[in-house]
């Protein structure tokens, strides 16, 4: 889980970054077949991997600042980049 953590702090960070502006970045885990009992909070999130748009409608901030397409674009870029150099 700690590396979860770092990894969300990370992201965040990255995403700040590229955008100018500080970016909110939440940690869930989505796991595809399993059973996730519903009401639990976990911390990161884990959700099965259908409910991620659910966790992502509770968790949003009342006043959420919309992202340009533009930011999401340079933010998806960034993260291309990156995984390009990894080698498998």
């Amino acid at each position: 889980m700690r590396r979860v953590k770092r990894c969300a702090v990370w992201a965040g960070k990255l995403a700040s970054e590229v955008c100018g502006r500080k970016v909110p970045v939440h940690q869930i885990i989505a796991i595809p077949c399993w059973t996730v009992v519903p009401g639990r909070f976990y911390n990161p999130r884990v959700v099965a991997g259908g409910g991620v748009a659910g966790v992502l409608e509770a968790i949003t901030d009342p006043k959420p600042v919309a992202m340009k397409a533009a930011e999401i674009k340079r933010i998806e870029t960034k993260l291309g980049d990156l995984c390009r150099d990894v080698e498998w």
